[in-house]
């Protein structure tokens, strides 16, 4: 039995053994619609192995699971690999589940035309079919970093595997905190893994503004999982 805080002692034990996961049902508030609650967000900040939150109305085993990447380009070398490497973590897991399970899986990336909306704007002289040449170009480019991610899951799990999962692919066109949720609901997924990227190697870790606005927006199951580099604030006790 721990004694203390909840979310500080589950994460002391967890350093204090390894684990590798933990699992704990989703305390949320139904006065604001919300699945998780204050315990559930902190482990989800600070907890350093993945975590599963489980939705009280559930069911028993996972039909649908929606996988989130990001292959966005738009970050620093240091940070492509470290996002890369979350995004294998995560289709390795939602994989491994979905298999398990005997589950749909489907992998869904969320993207943006950077500058889109002001090439539509008054002071650009850009052309219609110039923003939809330009928007089709970056949606491609998705597409193909996409392709090879999948690809790259393919070699590992060996091509009978993937031909048996038959994981659906999606290229979402908006803002991940928004569409990665709808997308959710659309499908009726039961589980979304996904990366909680923010500071690693620091100490008072960040999830992320986008990751925290899914979380709040999601109504399903969550297996958060935790980039490469990681460090809890949280210490044991002397």
């Amino acid at each position: 039995m721990l004694v203390g805080i909840r979310f500080i002692e589950i994460t002391r034990e967890v350093l204090r053994e390894g684990h590798d996961l933990v699992i704990k049902m989703a305390r949320g508030d139904d006065r604001l619609d919300q699945v998780f609650g204050s315990d559930d967000m902190h482990l989800l900040r600070k907890c350093p192995c993945p975590v599963l939150l489980i939705k009280p109305q559930a069911h028993k085993a996972f039909r649908r699971i929606l996988a989130s990447v990001d292959v966005g380009d738009e970050y620093a070398p240091k940070e492509l690999e470290s996002r890369h490497l979350l995004n294998m973590k995560i289709l390795e897991i939602a994989t491994s589940l979905a298999l398990s399970e005997s589950a749909e899986l489907h992998v869904a990336h969320a993207w943006r035309a950077i500058g889109e909306s002001m090439m539509q704007g008054r002071f650009v002289n850009a052309t219609k079919s110039e923003v939809v040449e330009y928007v089709d170009a970056v949606r491609q480019q998705r597409k193909r970093e996409l392709d090879l991610l999948m690809g790259e899951v393919a070699a590992k799990l060996g091509q009978e595997t993937m031909q048996y999962l038959k994981p659906q692919t999606q290229l979402l066109k908006g803002y991940a905190s928004e569409e990665i949720p709808d997308f959710a609901d659309k499908i009726k997924a039961d589980l979304v893994v996904m990366g909680t990227v923010g500071r690693t190697g620091i100490s008072g870790f960040f999830i992320g503004n986008t990751a925290e606005t899914i979380l709040n927006r999601i109504k399903c199951s969550v297996l958060a999982i935790k980039p490469q580099g990681f460090e809890t604030p949280i210490r044991l006790e002397d």
